[in-house]
């Protein structure tokens, strides 16, 4: 191989590697929840996020993006939406999408460890069924984490129950 030959050859080499340190650095910042801070949409996200039982547990890429590299890649480049829609001002559709699916949750919370748990006055709850019948974790925790500034769930969870079964059954009807 001719110098010019070797040289282009080294080019190549150092800009393959400055791709793969920038772009696997960029990919790493941007999985931190400080990153999802940085923008003032989500400044509240992130406060509600800290203050909930998963702040400081799991980052936001964890719940936000489906399971494996693949996933997490995928959410990256939706993530991008926000930004393309900041600077063109483009709001056709939704500008974030945050949907968190079962797969996501039963990573930390899988279906064998999901048994009828009885917490005081409230009902017991049979998550295992919920999942096998294909009823969204979202369905009663949705706003878990993001639904109040407080860190609290602001939706008694017997209140959530009671929005599908309370047609069904008549005990979960609201006392008083």
């Amino acid at each position: 191989m001719n110098r010019s030959g070797r040289s282009f050859l080294l080019v190549l080499v150092v800009l393959v590697l400055l791709a793969a340190v920038g772009g696997g650095g960029g990919l790493y910042y941007a999985s931190l929840p400080s990153f999802c801070n940085s923008c003032h949409i989500m400044q509240t996200r992130y406060v509600s996020w800290k203050r909930s039982s998963h702040g400081d547990r799991v980052k936001c890429i964890t719940c936000h993006s489906e399971p494996g590299m693949w996933g997490e890649l995928k959410a990256h480049i939706e993530g991008t939406r926000y930004i393309y829609a900041l600077i063109t001002g483009e709001r056709s559709g939704p500008v974030l999408k945050a949907k968190v699916g079962n797969p996501t949750c039963l990573q930390c919370h899988p279906e064998s460890s999901l048994a009828s748990r009885d917490r005081g006055e409230q009902r017991r709850v049979d998550h295992a069924a919920h999942v096998r019948a294909d009823v969204s974790c979202g369905a009663c925790h949705g706003s878990l984490v993001h639904g109040s500034l407080s860190g609290r769930d602001p939706v008694p969870p017997q209140a959530r129950c009671a929005s599908c079964h309370k047609p069904l059954d008549p005990r979960l009807a609201s006392p008083g």
